[in-house]
């Protein structure tokens, strides 16, 4: 019944640390979409109905709703405002004079910018990935604020 999915769907999502990560965990997903297509199995026992074509087969991402070009348009624009937003900050500066200064040699492991124009991520995936990404950058800074010296090489 819909009282007793909406109350597994409940106990379930209280079960996650926080939703941002878990959504975008592989295992959580895969764990997400088996719990969708075991309830829709479920209902669709119950009802005599066909099962949902809209739940992911196990290990897929689950879909993301449907949105306007519109909306889109709008989305990509916010992404590429929090791409700018980092690019201009000073992690992201320091980090660039320190690639600098080492002769382009990247010593510190930071994520590639994410993809604002990228329509397979949810918000909360989107979002999660910008916040590694800045948090990669402000982890590269030299201690204490110091800027590394260029290399006379």
């Amino acid at each position: 019944s819909p009282s007793s999915s909406s109350s597994l769907l409940s106990s379930f999502s209280s079960s996650l640390t926080t939703a941002s990560e878990a959504l975008c965990k592989p295992a959580a997903r895969a764990a997400l979409a088996a719990w969708a297509a075991s309830a829709a199995a479920a209902a669709a026992a119950a009802s005599s109905s066909a099962p949902s074509s809209a739940a992911a087969a196990p290990g897929e991402k689950p879909p993301l709703p449907e949105a306007s070009e519109e909306e889109w348009d709008r989305r990509h624009a916010k992404r590429r405002a929090a791409v700018a937003s980092v690019k201009a900050s000073p992690e992201y500066q320091g980090y660039h004079r320190m690639v600098a200064a080492d002769g382009g040699k990247i010593t510190v492991a930071v994520p590639g910018t994410p993809d604002p124009m990228d329509r397979t991520i949810s918000k909360r995936c989107w979002e999660e990935e910008v916040r590694k990404w800045r948090g990669a950058l402000r982890s590269a800074q030299p201690p204490d604020g110091a800027q590394p010296e260029p290399s006379l090489e």
